[in-house]
């Protein structure tokens, strides 16, 4: 039996949280028999090896996570699947900019999400520079005559053949 040093209930020893006043025992407090049984002589006897299982964490506590970490990295993925397209800059400048806001306010108040924002801030950019990567070589092709008549050439063959 160990005492809670708050309210002085006597407690099992193999308890981690008073149940009368709440107080949780540490981790390293050794039991009121710590000398006469030590662990590895209890183990011998079936009882626990080591401690009572308590790993000395405090337990885990639900901690919210931002609500545009998500919306960021699903938003950037969107945006590097439609990036050839060019409609796939939309969701991925959205995305950016949810991407940082999430990330600056995870910063400020210590919610979960850092690891999607920062996906959903590597998507998105990834995304936007193959959009631009793409209209620049569009832009390169049609300004070449010789491939202007090319393209002309293969959709007249295109409409030749739907006749």
């Amino acid at each position: 039996m160990k005492n809670c040093p708050q309210c002085h209930h006597d407690c099992a020893d193999d308890m981690i949280i008073c149940p009368d006043c709440g107080y949780l025992f540490s981790a390293t407090q050794p039991p009121n028999d710590w000398q006469q049984n030590p662990p590895y002589q209890s183990a011998q006897n079936g009882g626990q090896p080591f401690g009572n299982g308590y790993n000395g964490y405090p337990p885990y506590q639900n901690v919210p996570k931002d609500s545009l970490a998500t919306p960021s990295m699903v938003l950037g993925i969107i945006g590097v699947v439609a990036s050839c397209c060019f409609i796939g800059v939309i969701p991925a400048i959205i995305g950016l900019i949810f991407g940082i806001i999430s990330k600056l306010r995870i910063a400020r108040t210590g919610a979960r999400g850092s690891g999607l924002a920062l996906a959903g801030i590597i998507l998105s950019s990834v995304a936007i520079a193959i959009t631009i990567v793409v209209l620049i070589r569009v832009i390169i092709v049609f300004n070449d005559p010789a491939a202007m008549e090319q393209y002309r050439r293969i959709i007249e063959q295109y409409q030749q053949a739907q006749q």
